[in-house]
């Protein structure tokens, strides 16, 4: 009977150092909701800058674009010695002579 409660007490070990190795390997669902937080709270810090950031961005890209339309316009206007009107319609840029009519269709520019 000694031997039979000593194989009962070995198997028993065995069955919870397997148990508690597995459960010892993986995480908590508490220790995975503090990741959770700590995550989202550094998003939420970080975030914001970085979209203030590509919208000064973008805001600078078409700052850019506008001010080589205006130099092409200035161009325009230095090589054919006249004045020269710009007209805003619907998102389109028209370059225009004194008299109101469109200098050239390829200084048409559609706007976004």
């Amino acid at each position: 009977m000694a031997f039979i409660k000593s194989v009962e007490c070995g198997v028993l070990i065995k069955f919870k150092r397997i148990y508690m190795k597995r459960a010892e390997s993986g995480f908590t669902l508490i220790e995975l909701m503090v990741v959770m937080v700590i995550i989202s709270a550094l998003v939420s810090l970080v975030g914001p800058p970085m979209f203030k950031r590509v919208d000064k961005t973008k805001a600078m890209a078409e700052e850019k674009e506008l001010q080589s339309i205006v130099e092409t316009i200035q161009m325009t206007a230095f090589s054919r010695k006249t004045p020269i009107r710009i007209r805003l319609e619907d998102k389109v840029l028209t370059v225009l002579d004194q008299d109101g009519t469109p200098v050239d269709s390829t200084l048409e520019v559609i706007l976004n």
